[in-house]
């Protein structure tokens, strides 16, 4: 199944998010562009889903155990 993930910058647009997230198994997450973790997460959360399309479950559990990146929580 595809997922799809998405980050949402109003609070507004949570509810739709979550209802696009709920039916693809996929992360939604807020995005304070206002700090600089952001850049952060989006670059973890798009390196992670290319770990493990790429090298399955192993792969993404090394990549989590080098950097210290174990996913996202649901919004």
């Amino acid at each position: 199944m595809e997922q799809s993930h998405v980050f949402y910058i109003a609070k507004s647009a949570v509810v739709s998010f979550q209802r696009i997230t709920s039916k693809k198994k996929g992360i939604c997450k807020e995005l304070d562009v206002n700090q600089a973790q952001s850049a952060e997460n989006l670059t973890h959360l798009v390196t992670s889903r290319i770990m493990e399309n790429i090298g399955g479950e192993k792969l993404l559990k090394i990549y989590e155990a080098k950097y210290g990146f174990v996913g996202f929580n649901q919004c």
